[in-house]
């Protein structure tokens, strides 16, 4: 995973397709983040740190201490609507809070399952930046033998 996106190097491909492990930024995904998110540094940083002082005045996230990464993620997706970010970030702790087992680690290796390897995901993503998966579907073995002819 790259640490720094800004520093990796602006790669065109117009019509080609996309790896499905990127080390670099596709120059779409830049554009798309200038037009969109056009927000100086200063308001970057004055609204994350807005968004750590809600978060510690709130009881369920009280204390607990947010990577600056993580809370950026949520303050792009609310295009730096601090507010809606705090929102979606107590949603997710309420689902964390509620529902613990969704978060827990799963002993079964699902990749080794024959039965479990019916979806495939293709090593190339669209120009979009979508990933395809490809559902393998096989027939279902009736166990009871039917007539129907009758």
């Amino acid at each position: 995973m790259m640490e720094n996106c800004t520093d990796a190097p602006i790669h065109k491909q117009e019509d080609e397709l996309l790896p499905f492990e990127l080390n670099y930024m596709p120059e779409f995904v830049l554009r798309k983040k200038e037009n969109e998110l056009e927000c100086i540094h200063a308001d970057k940083q004055k609204c994350l740190q807005e968004l750590k002082e809600l978060l510690d005045g709130q009881r369920l996230s009280k204390g607990i201490d947010f990577e600056d990464d993580f809370l950026h993620l949520y303050l792009m997706h609310s295009k730096y609507r601090v507010d809606k970010a705090f929102s979606f970030i107590q949603n997710y702790l309420n689902l964390r809070m509620n529902h613990s087992y969704m978060f827990r680690k799963i002993d079964f290796d699902f990749t080794i399952n024959p039965a479990c390897q019916f979806a495939t995901v293709l090593p190339y993503r669209c120009q979009d930046g979508s990933a395809t998966v490809v559902y393998e579907l096989v027939p279902i073995v009736l166990l009871a033998s039917t007539d129907l002819e009758s």
